[in-house]
């Protein structure tokens, strides 16, 4: 896991010394990856809220 990190890693920081719109752009896809992730774990939370009376 931590060696598959790094190889990625290394990868992006030879993406932004190469090409800076494509390392522009792995880096938003990755910020919206989570925060996608985040907002459906938001909802699923959300469902099993008890409501107030």
């Amino acid at each position: 896991m931590v060696s598959l990190f790094s190889a990625k890693q290394n990868g992006y920081l030879t993406d932004v010394a190469n090409d800076l719109p494509a390392a522009a752009a792995s880096g938003s896809s990755l910020v919206f990856k989570i925060s996608l992730i985040f907002a459906i774990v938001n909802v699923v939370l959300s469902l099993f809220m008890k409501k107030p009376k």
